[in-house]
């Protein structure tokens, strides 16, 4: 089972996400979705860091932005495997 940072579970953090969903207007930033999650039975929307907390990115309101479950699935796997492996476009497939 994935570990969550406890972080993610504290109130500050969901209402840092409910500013960045309603400032996205619950878009997903990639493929602009409407991403309404468990209002309508489906994954609830992700909250991006455009530069990764692993790298020094920090839990601002300029360094999130909204992802549907689909594209954060493709962006955590192109980060995971971008370095030292083949580049992967947004579509799943290497770029040559």
């Amino acid at each position: 089972m994935k570990r969550v940072d406890p972080y993610y579970l504290t109130p500050e953090w969901e209402a840092l996400r409910r500013q960045v969903l309603k400032r996205d207007n619950y878009l997903c930033s990639f493929c602009g979705v409407k991403c309404l999650g468990k209002k309508r039975n489906k994954p609830s929307p992700h909250i991006d860091h455009i530069i990764p907390r692993k790298e020094g990115g920090k839990d601002t309101l300029d360094n999130l932005r909204v992802a549907c479950h689909s594209c954060h699935s493709r962006i955590t796997i192109l980060d995971r495997y971008s370095k030292g492996k083949p580049e992967i476009g947004i579509d799943g497939y290497i770029i040559e």
